[in-house]
């Protein structure tokens, strides 16, 4: 009789047993309707998107969105100017800033004169020394329009461009004219090798050379470098010289 009623308490604690098992399992969860679907993956492609913002910029858009920035006017001119100077890179910035300025050089004496192969008093004999810009020159096409200040003819003329030309030994000339008060045409032009730049520049004060190594220069009149030393020491360009 004890064995039997053992056996009916042990059967029993095991069925107690699994009985709290099964009421522990986690039962079937109630299914997602569409909406929360939708608006769980929402939240994790707006996830996704927050931690792209977070590692900064795709180049490649950037690199789309500064081209599209620059002017097709700007665009145009820096394929003209690479184009007429295989050798060097000028880029959208820097020519942009160029076509901005409204002069190709300005008077100062904080020239780097060490650059000008001249002697200390011929530093010194009057002529205007100049900061010359030759990226302003090189940027220049027909029909621009750049202002050149001469001191000693008391006036800030205007230049228009009219045409530009290549030669074959890597330099270029650009011609242009002032259009005097007078009703006169007045014939300017500068050329540009490498590193120097020469101009001869006609106005109704008389004629001009502009002479400049980079962007260090200067500027008298004719008349002037004639009288000081009975011969120019200036390097016209070379169709002015045939004249």
């Amino acid at each position: 009789m004890k064995k039997i009623a053992y056996t009916v308490g042990l059967a029993m604690a095991v069925a107690g047993g699994i009985w709290w098992s099964l009421s522990q399992a986690p039962g079937p969860q109630p299914e997602q309707s569409a909406a929360q679907t939708a608006a769980a993956s929402s939240q994790q492609r707006e996830g996704a998107n927050d931690n792209r913002n977070s590692a900064g910029p795709d180049p490649d858009n950037a690199a789309e969105a500064g081209d599209r920035s620059v002017p097709e006017e700007i665009r145009e001119r820096v394929a003209t100017m690479n184009a007429r100077r295989p050798g060097r890179h000028f880029t959208a910035q820097e020519v942009a800033r160029a076509v901005a300025r409204r002069d190709m050089w300005s008077s100062t004496d904080a020239v780097a004169t060490e650059k000008i192969p001249l002697e200390e008093e011929q530093l010194h004999d009057g002529r205007q020394l100049v900061q010359f810009s030759p990226l302003k020159l090189e940027s220049l096409q027909a029909g621009d329009r750049v202002a050149i200040d001469i001191t000693e003819a008391n006036t800030a003329y205007e230049v228009v461009i009219d045409r530009v030309k290549k030669h074959d030994y890597d330099s270029i000339s650009w011609y242009g004219h002032i259009d005097g008060n007078d009703g006169q045409r007045y014939q300017v032009s500068f050329t540009r090798g490498e590193s120097l730049t020469v101009g001869g520049i006609d106005t109704p004060a008389g004629n001009f050379q502009l002479q400049a190594h980079d962007d260090a220069g200067w500027i008298a009149s004719s008349g002037s470098l004639f009288e000081t030393s009975g011969e120019t020491d200036a390097i016209y360009p070379p169709d002015m010289a045939a004249q």
